[in-house]
């Protein structure tokens, strides 16, 4: 029986000791960068920890939840809470019916209305738009919009009146039908009882239905004019006028959070805390509201690993665990500890795409990764959160790339001026000719293999051997080295596709501007230079010799740039902080790699027998992914 190779293969194993770990301290500077994400449990996978696609922003691992650690699980959590994202109308029910409650409510005059209602539909499809282009599309596709910062036109001084009308109409009656829901029994939420209407006047008629209210006396109360109409509104609701004036003073506070969820959910939590009752004192609700929202989230965590972690499956998650830090070794060194220190986290699932730890399902078409960054402000890069979610796609290799792929997009490009956006897309311009070039040379060497044609053949490797087609003064022929002529095609072939900025697929992509175009080829750029040709850098350097330009030249330097920023100010926090970091309460946490041999040696044993049930199909008729207990990685 072939063995295996080991999961996990650090740059430095041996100094990685468990009795050295503490999440309360530092870690260890001998540590490896994927060490470091371990050491402070920032590697997530499926099963292994609570990650709620309707909190999308705060991801909590199993151990994260042991007494010693609840202090900083608390600090992340309200972290998370307090910024001001994701905004309340970026999931798309909920916009759906906070629009149509709205939309009842008359402005200024019925032309404006309607040509307010356009405006904010487009509006409304902007709100649901997602860092990730890939996803964007998945997302639209699916109408499972991914919870972003809502549009920063939102916090501006100059709102129209109009807009800031309308939306604040629609946050308070979404909140005050919901609360005489509430108050009247119904258990599930507003955006389940109205899932079935499709119409504005069919999700209010099923609201309406479901409080026991005449469709029609809510449009007339509605349609009303005047300046009580939301006081009106509330007594047809059975709602007292010291909550709709409550409501009425969240509205009014909305804007400075960017019209929030956290902030709306936080207001709810904190509204009924002893002293903060009835109206009034509104950001003292939303500010005690997350830490309340806290620690329900922490108790739901530990009830919920404690119900349904199957404590044998454990050396599984961890060897996934380990798999991921072995892949974050391989990044960019900066990059990887430029993110560790803006404080990224990573999820993954052995299946072929995200759907697992998405929409909680392996079917659908979910995509193979994406990226998240929410920032408090936007020019403070170190108050945000940070994520990356990458899946076992078909192969060890893919996954890698995925990965890679997504740390790339993370990097934000405040920095970049405008001569260098300048030099990235001439030298970008240059190889997108060299591209379409050797393009059609392997069309010509593989339509001469395929009618068994040498001297068509020889042609291609001469013509490739020109002067004209050196790179730093190499033929291709110094260059080639021992890598077969296939492979060397094959490589060609997926650069004129991912690495030429005018090739049909990114014509087809929503790459468009300087910025969007700079961070997919070099994230594309990327995964060829760290993963599938890590061991030919030449050979990639001798295919696309501009895009090794920007990335060495511009994109390295840039990064180690903001490296050297983080790393000041993370010692300055650390040099304040760490006096009062309780490290002698936090025990040793034993980070052992589970695989050895004789495990190994079941394993192949146990899949000789037969395919295993959760064994993860792959896309690539020629992908071999490695198999661990039975899952793809």
């Amino acid at each position: 029986m072939k063995q295996q190779q080991p999961i996990v293969s650090f740059s430095n194993p041996s100094a990685f000791d468990g009795s050295q770990a503490s999440f309360a301290a530092p870690p260890s500077p001998a540590f490896s960068a994927g060490q470091k994400y371990l050491h402070d449990f920032r590697i997530h996978v499926e099963n292994g920890s609570l990650i709620d696609k309707n909190d999308p922003l705060v991801i909590i691992h199993r151990s994260e939840t042991a007494p010693p650690f609840l202090p900083i699980l608390k600090q992340k959590i309200v972290k998370a809470y307090t910024l001001d994202a994701p905004g309340f109308f970026a999931d798309d029910k909920k916009a759906h019916i906070a629009g149509a409650l709205a939309g009842f409510i008359p402005l200024s005059d019925d032309a404006r209305k309607t040509r307010l209602s356009e405006m904010m539909l487009d509006w409304l499809k902007e709100l649901n738009k997602g860092e990730d282009a890939d996803f964007t599309k998945w997302q639209e596709t699916h109408h499972k919009p991914f919870a972003s910062i809502i549009s920063s036109r939102l916090a501006e001084k100059d709102i129209p009146p109009e807009i800031r009308e309308f939306t604040g109409n629609g946050v308070a009656m979404y909140l005050m039908v919901s609360e005489a829901l509430k108050r009247r029994g119904h258990d599930a939420n507003i955006e389940k009882l109205a899932e079935k209407g499709s119409t504005d006047e069919s999700v209010v008629s099923i609201l309406m239905n479901h409080l026991g209210i005449d469709f029609a006396s809510f449009q007339n109360v509605a349609g009303a004019p005047g300046s009580d109409t939301l006081f009106e509104l509330g007594a047809l609701l059975g709602l007292e006028e010291s909550y709709v004036t409550e409501v009425k003073q969240l509205v009014d506070a909305l804007p400075r959070h960017h019209y929030s969820a956290n902030a709306v959910a936080n207001w709810q939590e904190g509204r009924n805390l002893p002293g903060l009752q009835g109206p009034g004192e509104t950001e003292e609700k939303i500010k005690a509201g997350a830490e309340i929202r806290a620690s329900k989230k922490i108790q739901r965590a530990q009830q919920a690993f404690s119900n349904s972690l199957n404590r044998d499956a454990a050396p599984d998650l961890q060897a996934q665990e380990y798999e991921v830090a072995a892949a974050i070794d391989s990044l960019p060194p900066a990059l990887s500890e430029a993110m560790y220190l803006l404080g990224a986290e990573v999820v993954y699932t052995p299946s072929g795409n995200l759907g697992p730890v998405l929409e909680g399902k392996r079917d659908g078409s979910a995509p193979y990764g994406l990226h998240r960054h929410v920032l408090r402000h936007p020019d403070s890069m170190e108050d945000g959160i940070y994520q990356v979610f990458v899946s076992g796609k078909a192969s060890r290799e893919e996954f890698r790339k995925v990965l890679t792929h997504e740390f790339d997009h993370l990097l934000l490009l405040p920095r970049f001026s405008r001569d260098d956006i300048a030099r990235v897309d001439d030298l970008a311009g240059h190889d997108s000719l060299r591209l379409k070039a050797l393009d059609e040379l392997m069309e010509q060497w593989e339509k001469a293999v395929a009618t068994g044609n040498p001297a068509g053949q020889r042609e291609v490797l001469e013509i490739l051997d020109r002067p004209e087609f050196a790179i730093n003064g190499r033929r291709f022929s110094e260059v080639i080295g021992s890598m077969d002529m296939q492979t060397f095609h094959d490589r060609v072939r997926d650069a004129a596709k991912n690495l030429d900025f005018d090739s049909d697929w990114f014509h087809a992509g929503p790459y468009h501007s300087d910025k969007e175009r700079f961070l997919e080829l070099n994230s594309r750029f990327s995964e060829q230079y760290y993963v599938t040709m890590k061991d030919r850098p030449d050979v990639l350097q001798f295919i696309a010799p501009g895009l090794m330009e920007i990335h060495r030249d511009i994109y390295l330097p840039h990064l180690e740039d903001q490296l050297q920023n983080l790393r000041i100010r993370a010692a300055q926090r650390l040099s304040n902080n760490v006096a009062s970091l309780p490290v002698e309460e936090a025990p040793p946490i034993t980070f052992s790699a589970p695989v050895g041999a004789a495990s190994r040696q079941q394993d192949d044993a146990a899949y000789a027998e037969g395919p295993p049930t959760n064994h993860i199909s792959t896309h690539s008729m020629n992908a071999e992914p490695m198999l661990y207990r039975g899952i793809a990685i």
